[in-house]
């Protein structure tokens, strides 16, 4: 075996050796060869990972070190921290754990621009959420994450009660935004996509500045209405936004959940690197 590139006058070396004398299929293949061997798919990086190592405490962060959440509001006659657990959805999140959202429990911390900008762009959040109770009120409702500034809800992905009256089987996934002239632009995922009770469901949520796709364990939606990016206020325009996970208002139409697991993501992932994120530990 001789490289051609290496007989030749420029002094160039070859990464792969061909035959001397060759026929065109032996350089694919062995050009085939070579990059399945040295060209690995890279797997896209989220800006924020919670996985809750801590297993106890007033305060998680993200695996980045971006953003440090406390756990409920430590107003001494106001606690509403969610709980510890240690269940966990799949066995490669071993030594990570969970956190249970009861009533008005709710996570927060004050968050940097650069942060806040993610959600008023192409992004996609996805989580592992598992539904815990049952619940009467119309329009029930967790929230998995949200951007606030004072008592605006500036962004949120939730997870809704949307059967009206109906016997509720489970929750549907929302993307919902505030306008740039403060009037709600939410997406809904189809009726049809609903969150299981009592079991550990892969989450997602993709938005590419003007659709929304949602993910359930695998099964896709595409929400046939639109919200362009240039219609949304500007989140990162808002001094010192506030990250929030878990409760969504004041009142208490929450719907207790357990989360584990929650990426940001600062593009809109495709179904394949979705799927790649719900494999991946």
């Amino acid at each position: 075996m001789k490289s051609r590139i290496e007989e030749g006058t420029s002094g160039t070396k070859s990464i792969f050796n061909v035959p001397s004398r060759c026929c065109p299929r032996t350089i694919r293949l062995a050009l085939l060869s070579f990059l399945l061997t040295h060209c690995v798919a890279v797997a896209a990086e989220p800006q924020l990972r919670f996985q809750f190592p801590e297993g106890g405490g007033t305060e998680t962060s993200d695996s980045q070190g971006n953003v440090r959440l406390t756990l409920g509001n430590l107003d001494p006659n106001t606690v509403t921290r969610p709980t510890w657990s240690n269940e966990i959805p799949y066995d490669g999140a071993k030594g990570n754990h969970s956190l249970l959202f009861d009533k008005e429990d709710f996570a927060s911390a004050i968050v940097s621009n650069d942060i806040a900008a993610i959600f008023s762009r192409p992004f996609t959040i996805t989580a592992w959420v598992k539904l815990t109770g049952e619940s009467d009120i119309d329009l029930s409702s967790s929230t998995v994450l949200s951007i606030w500034y004072a008592q605006n809800k500036l962004f949120s992905f939730e997870m809704r009660d949307l059967n009206k009256g109906e016997e509720m089987n489970g929750l549907r996934p929302i993307l919902a935004f505030m306008g740039k002239d403060e009037a709600p632009r939410t997406l809904y995922a189809s009726r049809k996509m609903i969150l299981p009770l009592g079991e550990w469901t892969f989450i997602a949520a993709s938005y590419d500045g003007s659709k929304a796709t949602f993910y359930v364990n695998g099964i896709t939606s595409t929400c046939g209405e639109e919200v362009n990016a240039d219609q949304l206020s500007p989140v990162e325009s808002f001094a010192d936004p506030e990250l929030r996970m878990g409760r969504n208002t004041s009142n208490t139409e929450v719907f207790p959940f357990m989360v584990s697991d929650v990426r940001v993501f600062a593009s809109a992932l495709s179904e394949s690197e979705i799927e790649e994120v719900s494999s991946s530990k």
